[in-house]
């Protein structure tokens, strides 16, 4: 096939040998055809100058709106003529014979098979040893793997093929990328075309290895003599894809399946993008046609039309692209989620089911960034809690939450820059001057069109994201207000650390300041850009088992050396707790080289673990406070252990009779809070960079995961909109900021958690702000990109929880009013449910895996999750009636009301966990009050904040469940 427009730029021209032989042979085709009941005596094969050979409209030319030709779809090749000819007797020997019918009720090649060729041809492969998974696996059997086997065996049988009159009409020749030289294709590198090619390589390789297999597996159709080569294999890839139809046969669905399928005859028209006709597939009479939709006169061709196509797929099918094609665009495949949480996995796939969106997403120069690509992103990047509260009904392109749209824009421009980095050839301007400049092949001309498009709208699309970035960045930043728990050295010992860090390249440009509160922040010492390494930790001065090791004293050194003692230590203790025994063995180390670290490290940390008894009794019976008690004990079983794990050899060196179960709190706090993001693991220090003086240094590199701490004696304060990027190299790891930072600035960074109790346990701080709507309020968001410009557009609504508690609030409101706003997920408070053991148990858990339905939750001040209400409905329900129609139920929704009884248990039930958390929360929140007016210590007041969050939660919850119960 061939283009007839002007601008098309062909790789090369289909090889015909012309003359009379191309005579015979079509005249061939065209009595094979109608002796096989073809409908075809309207047309016939011409030759049209350049694009060579095509079909044209006989004498009586072709009306419109009438058939031009039929084909018999048992004269397609396809998945179902390919079934059929395996699993029958042999075809007689010569062409001109009939083929095998298929049985009733549909002619011949118009039904598809119930179990497919290629799962078929799987699972024999499978028995025969071939694997499941991997690049060499049954993965390289597609549906169409089938298709390309026959043609290669059918065209090697000659003339003793029944196919043999179709066969000889094709050409031997069709150059596409599949058949491009290594040369050619290297000018391909970096784009998508070339992983496609060398993927589709690999596969076509791997099928001839499946040839000795398939006389075994299909003795009616293959015989010894059968024989087909890669090069074999290669031609019927081309020739069937730069041919293939869509041709509707019989399947399972009710609407019929499309099937690509070699059409005789169909396949030698031309193409013209204006040219207008129909496909028509009967499966009753069991035929293909084409029809035109106007008069095309005697003699004219008849010419077809592929569909609007990119370059990238008119070069891989047909191996030709169109100059400046205003169809060009990029195909962008986005990974699926690898969600650890099955639930969580299920759910988004559904929402994007429901949302008909797909993980192909397609970039032009007219649509840079597709609302359906961003929206995509918002759904793979919601967090547990922001997919708890999604709203099924909420309208496509809009926002979920503020936190999550940042994240997902910041993805997308990351990723938009990976794509256009990943491209070998970026020189825009340069490709085109060599186009312009005459005396290159076909094949580069038509590759320098195609990643020329493909550079400029790669490079158009991560400039229009980084301006949604941006825009929606300045649009909803706040500086949040933090009731801060930090520890804040004198400046004397921060300014040493200054100097240290800036000796040992670790500070390149930021310092600890003084801000105009007296707070000691991390600021940039000049103009910062998105990307831009600020800090570079070096291998050796990251705090991890390997370097703490490497850097111990000798007898802890050779300890540690000794692969029995290492792997026993490591067995009673675990990682975590070795790495704090090793951090407390360097800290008390007059010369360590991480002195000016330690010295500007807090005393204690503020932690809720730190709390004290008055302070606990603030948060008690709150989510908080049960996380609090469970990691307390944890590391009271671990400090316990301590002494039985360490040798008596040893245990003078750590200091273990002057170790305090404080001081060893402090350690696990200090790791935990000064962990280095992202995959620990990575930090073990590269091989190239070790020294043979120093061999400890890879004692533990074989270690699933390895502990570390960056060396900052206070890390950045957090932010919810801002992160800082980790990128471990070969040398250490590089902090990258992720915004542009003006010398002076504050750096921020994100924690790596949205939870107000995550940020008390772990890292001794309370977030809140005041003025600040919350986007789980958002009505109505959306982002638009045109050409060039990018706008965000959004409204949005708060609810405030002062007005409901006086309705629910035993307590005057004078007495106990919280002071704050809650904003994003900070206001969410987790919760357990019970899961009943009675008659009806085994019910309600099947019930629960059903809908996909847990007994963990969460609420807020603004919505009661569809979530809670339906597992509280099976968790409440007394009818075993009742829950058994619902496991039977087709349905995979749950309905939003049972019987009257389980909604009033549904009522009683959370009514009363809301109350007593609302209960308990006012009365230790009142108990503070006397001591209101007294200055309150920092522990004391994160306490408080984080109480008063909790009790605006349980508030708003009974006011929502108050209205709901009173409507019903």
């Amino acid at each position: 096939m061939s283009s007839c427009r002007s601008d098309a730029v062909s790789a090369t021209a289909e090889a015909t040998s012309g003359g009379a032989d191309v005579g015979e042979r079509e005249a061939g085709l065209m009595q094979w055809l109608q002796r096989n009941g073809a409908s075809c005596s309207a047309v016939r094969v011409g030759v049209f100058g350049e694009r060579g050979r095509g079909l044209a409209a006989g004498a009586g030319g072709l009306a419109p709106d009438v058939p031009a030709f039929s084909v018999p779809m048992r004269l397609l090749v396809n998945e179902a003529t390919v079934h059929l000819a395996w699993h029958t007797p042999a075809s007689p020997a010569v062409g001109g014979a009939e083929p095998p019918p298929s049985p009733p009720p549909r002619p011949a090649g118009a039904t598809l098979p119930a179990v497919r060729l290629h799962e078929e041809l799987r699972g024999e492969l499978g028995r025969l040893g071939w694997s499941e998974e991997g690049p060499d696996g049954l993965e390289c059997i597609d549906r169409w793997s089938g298709v390309y086997v026959f043609l290669g065996v059918e065209k090697n049988r000659g003339e003793r093929s029944f196919w043999a009159p179709y066969i000889n009409s094709l050409p031997q020749v069709v150059h596409t990328p599949m058949s491009y030289t290594e040369a050619e294709l290297s000018e391909l590198r970096g784009t998508n075309l070339h992983d496609a090619v060398m993927t589709t390589r690999h596969k076509l390789h791997r099928l001839v290895e499946a040839l000795p297999h398939l006389p075994g597996i299909y003795p009616s159709y293959f015989t010894q003599c059968d024989h087909f080569s890669y090069e074999d294999l290669l031609w019927a890839y081309e020739v069937f894809w730069s041919r293939a139809f869509a041709v509707v046969l019989e399947s399972s669905s009710k609407e019929g399946e499309d099937i690509a399928s070699l059409v005789p005859l169909a396949g030698m028209m031309n193409h013209d993008p204006d040219a207008k006709v129909t496909y028509v597939s009967d499966v009753v009479k069991g035929e293909f046609s084409i029809v035109p939709h106007c008069a095309i006169p005697p003699n004219h061709e008849f010419l077809n039309n592929y569909r609007h196509r990119s370059n990238e797929k008119l070069l891989l099918n047909y191996g030709f692209v169109y100059e400046n094609n205003p169809l060009d665009s990029f195909t962008i495949k986005i990974g699926k989620p690898s969600e650890p949480n099955e639930i969580q996995l299920q759910r988004k796939l559904s929402i994007l089911q429901s949302r008909a969106l797909t993980f192909e997403q397609y970039l032009t120069l007219e649509d840079p960034v597709p609302s359906t690509l961003v929206d995509i992103m918002r759904v793979l990047n919601t967090t547990e809690e922001e997919l708890y509260f999604w709203n099924p009904g909420s309208p496509p392109n809009s926002i979920i939450t503020v936190n999550n749209e940042l994240r997902t824009l910041q993805l997308l421009r990351t990723l938009l820059r990976n794509q256009f980095n990943k491209l070998t050839f970026k020189d825009i301007e340069g490709d085109k001057q060599r186009l312009h400049a005459g005396s290159i092949t076909p094949t580069l001309h038509a590759t320098l069109i195609y990643r020329t498009g493909q550079a400029e709208i790669l490079q158009h699309s991560a400039k229009v994201a980084d301006d949604l970035y941006v825009n929606f960045f300045k649009s909803s930043f706040y500086q949040p207000r933090y009731v801060t728990t930090r520890y804040f050295p004198d400046l004397n010992t921060m300014e040493a650390f200054n100097k240290w860090a800036k000796l040992n390249n670790i500070f390149l440009k930021v310092c600890y300041k003084q801000d105009h509160q007296g707070d000691i922040i991390l600021t940039a010492t000049e103009n910062i850009q998105p990307g831009e390494v600020v800090a570079f930790i070096p291998c050796q001065m990251l705090l991890s088992l390997d370097t703490l090791a490497s850097n111990s004293s000798v007898s802890v050194r050779k300890w540690l050396s000794d692969a029995r003692s290492r792997k026993k230590v490591l067995t009673a203790l675990g990682p975590d707790v070795l790495f704090a025994l090793l951090l407390s063995h360097q800290s008390r180390i007059t010369d360590s080289k991480w002195r000016p670290f330690f010295a500007g490290l807090p005393p204690s940390f503020c932690s809720s673990l730190c709390f004290s008894e008055s302070e606990r009794h603030m948060i008690e019976g709150t989510f908080l406070d049960c996380e609090t008690q469970s990691l307390f004990e944890q590391y009271e079983s671990e400090f316990a252990a301590l002494n039985s794990a360490v040798p008596n050899t040893m245990k003078k060196e750590f200091n273990l009779q002057k170790l305090s179960f404080n001081r060893y709190l402090w350690l696990r706090i200090l790791s935990d809070s000064h962990a280095l993001p992202n995959d620990p693991s990575t930090c073990a220090v590269p091989e190239h960079t070790q020294s043979s003086s120093t061999s400890t240094q890879t004692l533990f590199s074989d270690l699933d995961y390895m502990p570390a701490v960056v060396p900052f004696p206070m890390m950045p304060r957090h932010h919810p909109f801002i992160q800082l990027k980790y990128e471990h190299t070969g040398d250490g790891v590089a902090v990258r900021s992720d915004v542009s930072l003006s010398a002076g600035d504050e750096i921020f960074d994100n924690c790596g958690s949205d939870q107000i109790h995550d940020h008390l346990l772990h890292f001794g701080f309370c977030l809140t702000t005041s003025n600040t709507p919350s986007p789980l309020k958002h009505t109505s968001t959306s982002i638009t990109t045109s050409g060039s410009q990018a706008t965000s557009t959004s409204t949005s609504t708060s609810t405030s929880t002062s007005t409901s508690a006086t309705q629910l609030d035993p307590v005057q409101p004078s007495t106990v009013t919280p002071k704050i706003t809650i904003i994003e997920n900070y206001s969410v408070m987790p919760m357990e449910l019970a899961l009943p053991e009675d008659d009806n148990y085994d019910f309600r858990q099947r019930c629960l895996d059903k809908y996909h339905l847990t007994i963990d939750h969460f609420l807020t001040s603004q919505v009661l999750s569809p979530q809670l209400l339906g597992a509280l409905r099976l968790l409440t329900s007394s009818n075993s009636t009742e829950l058994e129609t619902l496991l039977n139920s087709p349905s995979l929704e749950l309905p939003s009301h049972l019987s009257p009884q389980t909604e009033e248990a549904v009522y009683q039930t959370l009514h009363t966990l809301l109350t007593g958390i609302e209960s308990r929360l006012t009365s230790n929140l009142r108990q503070t009050g006397s001591n209101a007016k007294n200055k309150q210590t920092a522990k004391e007041q994160a306490a408080i904040c984080y109480a008063e969050h909790q009790l605006c939660i349980a508030r708003g919850s009974l006011t929502i469940l108050e209205t709901m119960h009173n409507s019903t």
